[in-house]
């Protein structure tokens, strides 16, 4: 060998070109923007979930201390009714 560096393979020009890299640019960028809105989707669409969880919790909960809240009927003292009253 004579010492000197084996032959490099030559670029191709167009990504050396301004319009390559503002292609390239623009694709990382539009690409990151999308994973961003996904995450940000993803992120609203537990947080609907989470809140329609506790809505029904609370709902349940409200059903349950309004059955607690009713007194029982009292015991014994029902009117019985035969049919109606005739009065002379």
């Amino acid at each position: 060998m004579d010492g000197r560096d084996p032959p490099r393979p030559k670029r191709l020009s167009a990504s050396r070109s301004p319009d390559a890299q503002s292609l390239i640019w623009d694709q990382r960028t539009r690409l990151v923007k999308d994973e961003l809105e996904a995450e940000r989707a993803a992120s609203i669409a537990k947080t609907i979930k989470l809140k329609a969880l506790r809505f029904e919790k609370t709902c349940q909960e409200a059903q349950q201390k309004s059955k607690a809240d009713k007194p029982a009927p009292p015991a014994g003292k029902w009117l019985r009714t035969v049919g109606p009253k005739v009065v002379e």
